[in-house]
């Protein structure tokens, strides 16, 4: 299923490293080492979703030369807030690579925070699927007694 995910540096290398195919939409910047154009020694790690960042995205959308283009810049624009310093913005074509044939994470323990934050049958997931016309999971609790 094609989707727009935050990960850090280490999860989009990991999931690719899996088998999925990824596109970077804004690189995540992990280091200080690789953030020092934006940054000075001492200061953290630059956020997409802060005053430069947002001014970057809005550049891309103004310098667009195609509509396509621009409306990939507009959903970018409006999927910042969701990052965290130091996470980039991802498009994940088709399956995870960490799904197993059973849909079970093949490293359950160790996936990346966005899958950690999504609840299976939770709000999220039920927008997800309906705006994709894809079945909604049952959402499977403790039977109280």
């Amino acid at each position: 299923m094609d989707m727009r995910l935050p990960l850090s540096a280490t999860e989009a290398t990991k999931l690719f490293d899996a088998g999925t195919d990824l596109i970077t939409i804004l690189p995540a910047i992990s280091t200080i080492a690789e953030a020092n154009e934006f940054i000075s020694a001492g200061e953290t790690l630059p956020s997409w979703s802060d005053e430069d960042g947002i001014k970057l995205i809005l550049n891309q959308v103004r310098t667009s030369t195609s509509a396509q283009e621009k409306k990939v810049w507009e959903d970018t624009l409006i999927s910042v807030p969701l990052l965290k310093p130091g996470e980039g913005m991802y498009e994940m074509i088709g399956r995870c690579g960490l799904l197993t044939k059973s849909n079970q994470c093949a490293d359950y323990d160790n996936r990346p925070r966005i899958c950690r934050d999504y609840k299976t049958g939770g709000d999220a997931c039920k927008d997800l699927r309906q705006d994709r016309d894809i079945a909604v999971p049952v959402e499977i609790t403790q039977k109280s007694i």
